[in-house]
């Protein structure tokens, strides 16, 4: 499946009208752009991302927040955060296939990023895929205000 011309313009033209497209095995998903609290716990993980010394390979670990990429299969994927072993090429669409993916997992994102997205990662070359919602205490009479950093879920190869 080779995307066309209207495709690609489309995706540019949701995300200059504050909506994100994504393309997976040519099914198209739609979101709304993330919120600050998103954005803010994202930012925070980012942050905590380093090589691992221990690797074989010089342990190379580049980051980037919500890039699209063009996966092998032509789909157009915005991971969250997305983590490459070598710096990708500075162009519209990455098309190096990350090494691992986090995604931020929200009530309308669940069916993406816990069913679809794991699988599609580690198919196209990725090592692992990290899904983290906020998860409530239950220690306050108003809970949606008292949220626990993350619940996670991982896939990866090892």
């Amino acid at each position: 499946m080779t995307l066309s011309q209207s495709e690609l313009a489309q995706y540019e033209e949701a995300d200059e009208d504050g909506v994100r497209l994504e393309m997976v095995s040519g099914q198209p998903f739609w979101e709304f752009q993330p919120n600050y609290d998103h954005q803010r716990r994202l930012l925070n993980i980012a942050k905590s991302v380093r090589p691992d010394p221990k690797a074989e390979t010089g342990g190379g670990c580049f980051e980037a927040i919500d890039v699209g990429i063009r996966f092998p299969d032509d789909s157009l994927r915005r991971p969250d955060l997305s983590i490459f072993g070598r710096e990708p090429e500075r162009r519209e669409l990455i098309t190096l296939v990350p090494e691992a993916v986090v995604e931020i997992v929200s009530q309308r994102s669940r069916q993406k990023d816990l069913v679809i997205s794991p699988p599609f990662y580690l198919e196209m070359g990725g090592e692992g895929c990290a899904g983290l919602r906020p998860v409530y205490r239950r220690r306050s009479p108003f809970p949606e205000r008292r949220k626990s950093p993350f619940q996670a879920w991982a896939h990866g190869s090892a």
